[in-house]
């Protein structure tokens, strides 16, 4: 009788233990799956990295246009604003909603990698000068389902335009127009596809050449 007492309680403790373990190990924090070389790429590159934050997401129509709109913000910096430009058919496919992402920004390149999930969507534009910066990153870096925007702009402080004088002026002063790809001037850089032409001001855009 004894003997059957005591295996009895070794069996329960045995559970209770089992059953704290599992616990603990469910308590753990997901493996987070972050870029490589996201902050080494920003700056090679003159890009811009957003290692940890919340990212608001929001899909509208500016001027006859879909775009993404994407507001970055965390403890460390301003928000900044991404807008991606889109055609209709991908705007309306394109499934995505706020929440805490990483963001690498390269130009005509812009990744939004959620850490914890390992959700990731690509954008690209494809313009002059995207060949160059493909062949400059880590083999496979790129998704193969890639979505191919119209074009990417960036809003806010741009580290690789701190040295431009045109860039440090209070004034968003005009520029880009028919026949140019990308601008930038004190309020936002813009890259956009072939076909249609970047302008900068108050906002940057893309505009389909006539």
């Amino acid at each position: 009788m004894k003997k059957t007492i005591v295996l009895i309680s070794a069996l329960v403790l045995a559970a209770v233990a089992i059953f704290f373990a599992c616990e603990q190990q469910n308590d753990r924090p997901e493996t987070a799956n972050y870029l490589a070389k996201g902050s080494e790429l920003a700056q090679q590159l003159g890009g811009f990295y957003f290692k940890n934050g919340h990212v608001a997401v929001v899909k509208d129509i500016d001027n006859g246009q879909e775009r993404l709109q994407l507001t970055l913000t965390n403890g460390g910096i301003k928000p900044h604003t991404v807008n991606i430009f889109l055609e209709k058919k991908e705007w309306n496919d394109l499934k995505i909603q706020s929440s805490e992402y990483e963001v690498l920004y390269l130009k005509q390149i812009l990744i939004l990698n959620e850490p914890r999930t390992g959700n990731r969507y690509t954008f690209k534009v494809q313009s002059e000068g995207l060949k160059e910066l493909e062949v400059k990153l880590p083999e496979n870096y790129l998704s193969n389902q890639a979505i191919e925007a119209i074009g990417i702009a960036f809003r806010g402080p741009l580290p690789s335009l701190k040295g431009n004088p045109e860039f440090l002026t209070e004034q968003c002063h005009s520029a880009g127009g028919p026949g140019t790809l990308s601008c930038s001037n004190a309020c936002c850089t813009v890259t956009c596809k072939n076909g249609y032409y970047a302008s900068c001001g108050q906002s940057c855009n893309c505009t389909k050449e006539d």
